[in-house]
């Protein structure tokens, strides 16, 4: 019986080691995604000085890289606040679905937007305002985390940060 209790014991420190190990990974790797993808949004924002109608098309990238990213063994918490600032930033980005994928394309829909429909650019103004009263308390919530497991920056993920 002691024995039994021994390898019991043996095997569940070892579990333990390897989930701990597994956790370290998939945070290291998360962090590293993290920095790439901070560093391809500054990239391509620089690239758009001269044309702000492609900050959409970065945009839009940026919810892709967001929804790919691997989530699966980090801390509950940090897995959880990701998670809400991808969904209430996919809500953002759902505003633009429709819309020209080229950012040279971007100015001819909305004037001819805005002719269709004079209020248009107003309603879409408005359901901006209160998805972002949405995604400012995840990111706050994901920088604090972020913080916490040693990732810097998150902020950086949303638009205009």
């Amino acid at each position: 019986m002691k024995t039994m209790r021994v390898i019991i014991t043996a095997i569940a420190v070892a579990f333990t080691s390897i989930t701990s190990l597994r956790a370290d990974e998939a945070l290291d790797t998360f962090k590293k995604d993290m920095a790439v993808l901070e560093a391809s949004i500054k990239k391509q924002e620089a690239a758009l000085k001269d044309n702000p109608m492609g900050n959409i098309a970065v945009f839009r990238s940026l919810i892709g890289a967001l929804k790919a990213s691997k989530t699966d063994g980090l801390p509950a918490d940090l897995k959880e606040g990701f998670a809400e600032f991808v969904a209430a930033m996919s809500k953002l980005g759902d505003i633009f679905i429709g819309w020209p994928e080229k950012p040279e394309e971007m100015q001819q829909y909305l004037l001819k937007k805005m002719v269709e429909d004079p209020e248009s650019m107003e309603a879409i103004g408005a359901k901006m305002k209160a998805i972002v009263k949405e995604v400012e308390p995840a990111v706050v919530k994901l920088e604090a985390l972020g913080k916490k497991y040693g990732i810097e920056n998150m902020s950086a993920l949303a638009p205009g940060k």
